[in-house]
């Protein structure tokens, strides 16, 4: 008979590395991309060149400002975030050059 507490039966789970550091509360600070859908985050540090880092800012994405994960699509290697009410689709490799560190929920 097989129960939970026998290791043979215990569920495997299998989590990326970004998001373990999650789970495991060791790296608070991760790529946009590596927030789970919904996930909160704020913004810490703007990477890639200068003029993208300005347009960025722009756009309302400053140190310190909260955002939200809303969805990645992974074929078209977009992400849309919320930022102060407003949508907006960034690349993967642009979003990826983001930091923000992770707000609970």
């Amino acid at each position: 008979m097989c129960t939970l507490t026998t290791p043979a039966c215990a569920p495997t789970v299998v989590v990326s590395p970004s998001r373990l550091r999650l789970i495991l509360n060791k790296d608070p600070v991760i790529p946009l991309p590596s927030l789970p859908i919904g996930g909160r985050g704020r913004l810490l540090r703007l990477g890639g060149e200068r003029s993208f880092r300005r347009r960025l800012m722009e756009l309302g994405l400053l140190p310190g400002t909260e955002l939200r994960l809303v969805r990645l699509v992974r074929i078209g290697g977009m992400v849309e975030v919320e930022v102060r009410g407003c949508h907006l689709s960034l690349r993967q490799s642009e979003a990826e050059q983001i930091e923000v560190e992770v707000i609970a929920p």
